[in-house]
């Protein structure tokens, strides 16, 4: 078992972070670990499959039983339903977010994660 985030906050802020980073990748056209092969190793087909999964038809639905049903993630019930469609959506972010690179023609500028004042208004928890 890996617990690497204690909230789904925190694991949805690097899921952010993460997608925004790969998404650049993409949109850079910066190389793969590996040359990407679909008989390769492991980690080769890992990498065609990140190369090409954008071009399958029905690539959300395919990603959702796969988590479910081949990881098995239904045997965790209601959780584990809601990390396969976490899953999923973090690709469908991945997606957007290199559409919209793709439309600007650039990377968009980084705006800073706190950059002013909290709004008093707002109740944080600290």
């Amino acid at each position: 078992m890996h617990l690497d985030s204690p909230d789904l906050d925190h694991w949805l802020t690097k899921q952010n972070r993460y997608t925004t980073a790969e998404a650049i990748s993409q949109f850079e056209g910066k190389a793969l670990a590996l040359p990407p092969r679909f008989f390769g190793t492991a980690l080769e087909r890992r990498m065609w499959l990140k190369r090409n999964f954008w071009k399958f038809p029905g690539r959300y639905v395919i990603l959702f039983l796969y988590h479910l049903l081949v990881l098995s993630a239904w045997r965790a019930g209601r959780v584990g339903w809601i990390w396969a469609r976490l899953r999923t959506e973090v690709y469908r972010m991945w997606e957007y977010k290199r559409y919209e690179m793709d439309r600007l023609g650039h990377v968009p500028v980084k705006i800073p994660a706190y950059p002013g004042s909290p709004d008093p208004r707002v109740p944080f928890c600290d």
